[in-house]
Formats: C-alpha cells, sequence, structure tokens
C-alpha cells in the first residue's frame, strides 16, 4: 500500500468510527459499501451463530430482528445491531458483512 492508498484508508476508517461510535466490534465493511442494499423487505433477521473456534463449545445463537420502512442496508443494519447490543467477544470481532441463508435472514460473517 503507498502513502496516499494509506492516508486514504486511514480516512475511510476515521468515518466508520464517527459513523458507528458504539458498535462493540469491529466493522471491516468497506466504507463506500455501508449504503448497499442488502434487502427490499421491511425486516429482515440477522443471526450470530457463536461457533468459532474462540469457543470451548458453540453459544446459543442470537437473532437480531432489523426494521426499516426503506430499503434495508449495511448501514441501517450495522446501527440497529449496535442499539441492540452486538457485542462480539472472540478473535472474530470484525464484521465482514452477511451471508444469505434465505429471503429474510442472513448470518454474520466475522473474521479476525
Amino acid at each position: 500500500m503507498n502513502t496516499e492508498e494509506e492516508a486514504e484508508y486511514m480516512r475511510e476508517l476515521d468515518e466508520i468510527y464517527k459513523a458507528f461510535p458504539n458498535a462493540k466490534f469491529s466493522i471491516a465493511i468497506p466504507y463506500n459499501e455501508l449504503d448497499n442494499i442488502v434487502s427490499l423487505k421491511q425486516q429482515i433477521f440477522i443471526t450470530y451463530s457463536r461457533s468459532c473456534c474462540c469457543h470451548l463449545k458453540p453459544l446459543d445463537t442470537q437473532i437480531f430482528r432489523i426494521n426499516s420502512i426503506n430499503p434495508i442496508t449495511n448501514r441501517t443494519i450495522l446501527k440497529q445491531l449496535i442499539s441492540q447490543n452486538l457485542d462480539i467477544k472472540c478473535n472474530h470481532h470484525f464484521l465482514e458483512g452477511f451471508q444469505k441463508l434465505n429471503e429474510n435472514t442472513f448470518d454474520i460473517i466475522a473474521g479476525s
């Protein structure tokens, strides 16, 4: 990464921190993808399976309800996950996106 790319990356990271100051996880969705539409439905569910190798045994899956009268974007989901107290407590705390499981359910993609 050259100096200019690094500076742009740091600006984007700063914008993400400003947009989501209360997140209890690291947001790894690129800044330019925050307003990408995830679903046109007014209600979806986000699951967090918590079955990674960081836990001795899998923890119960958490389910979050996301509502919006507008198309649901990555930004909408992140804001609502934060307001519903999503707290990723393992080494895989980088929220990278959402995997579609069916028409109204998506699973959190998390990495380290």
